[in-house]
C-alpha cells in the first residue's frame, strides 16, 4: 500500500513547482544573479552532467540568440546557428567537439556496429 509520500504529485503541487520557478527566477533577476554564478556556486554539490542539462545548456544559448523557449520553435537555418554557438562553446571551454547527429552518421554507425 502506498503512503502519502509515494504518490504522484497533485496539479496543485505541480502549479506550485512552476510559481516558485518562476518566484526565484525573478527575484535572482532583480539581484542581478546570473546564470553562472548559480552553476559556480553548485560545485560543492552533485550535479551529474546529464541529457536533461545539457539540454537546459542549449536553450539557453538558444533564448539568447533566437528569443524562442522551446526547441520545436526553432527553424532548420536557427538550428544550425545556435548549434554553432553551442558547439563552439563546447570547444572553448572544454575541447569537447560533437558533430551534429546526420542520418548519414547513423546509418554509418550501424553498419560499423554491424561488422
Amino acid at each position: 500500500m502506498k503512503n502519502k509520500m509515494d504518490k504522484q504529485r497533485t496539479n496543485s503541487q505541480n502549479k506550485s513547482l512552476h510559481k516558485l520557478f518562476e518566484d526565484v527566477s525573478r527575484e535572482m533577476l532583480n539581484q542581478g544573479i546570473e546564470r553562472r554564478t548559480v552553476t559556480n556556486d553548485l560545485e560543492g554539490y552533485s550535479c551529474p552532467i546529464d541529457a536533461a542539462f545539457i539540454k537546459e545548456v542549449w536553450r539557453a544559448i538558444m533564448y539568447t540568440q533566437t528569443g524562442l523557449k522551446s526547441t520545436t520553435q526553432l527553424s532548420t537555418g536557427q538550428i544550425d546557428k545556435v548549434y554553432d554557438t553551442f558547439n563552439r562553446f563546447l570547444g572553448d571551454e572544454y575541447g569537447i567537439h560533437v558533430g551534429f547527429p546526420s542520418v548519414e552518421a547513423l546509418a554509418m554507425a550501424f553498419y560499423d556496429s554491424q561488422q
